[in-house]
C-alpha cells in the first residue's frame, strides 16, 4: 500500500486530509499534540479500514528532537518507504508586535517552519 506521514492531523484541514489519504487506500502516520484524540482517530480508522496500518504519536513538532524522532519511528511503522509527506501542522497567535509575550516569534517558527524542515529531512 502507499504511505503518507501527516503532521497536525486530528483536527480541521489536517484531519480532512488524514481522512482522503486512507479512504484512497494508504497507509498512514500521523502526529498530533493530543494524545486522546490520536488515540480516537487511530481507532475509527482501523475500525473502518481494518486492513490499513495506522500509526499515531504524540508530537510537539516544535521540538525538533520530538520530530525527527517522530519521522524515523513513523518510517519503521509503515515498513520504510514514505510516498507522500503533508507538514501540516502549525500555530497562530493573533496579537500587537508591541506587546505580544516573549517568544511568540520562536515558537510560531519552531511549529510551522523548522518542524517542517526537520521531517523532510
Amino acid at each position: 500500500m502507499p504511505t503518507v506521514i501527516i503532521t497536525g492531523a486530528t483536527k480541521g484541514i489536517g484531519k480532512a486530509i488524514a481522512d482522503i489519504f486512507i479512504n484512497n487506500g494508504f497507509d498512514i502516520a500521523i502526529c498530533a499534540r493530543n494524545e486522546k484524540d490520536l488515540k480516537d482517530l487511530q481507532h475509527t480508522y482501523q475500525t473502518h479500514f481494518p486492513n490499513a496500518k495506522v500509526y499515531t504519536e504524540a508530537v510537539d513538532v516544535a521540538d525538533k528532537n520530538a520530530i525527527k524522532a517522530f519521522g524515523q519511528n513513523a518510517i519503521t511503522a509503515l515498513g520504510g518507504t514514505i510516498n507522500v509527506l503533508v507538514n501540516n501542522a502549525g500555530v497562530y497567535f493573533p496579537g500587537d508586535l508591541m506587546t505580544e509575550e516573549e517568544g511568540v516569534l520562536e515558537q510560531m517558527l519552531a511549529t510551522n517552519l523548522t518542524s517542517a524542515y526537520h521531517l523532510s529531512r
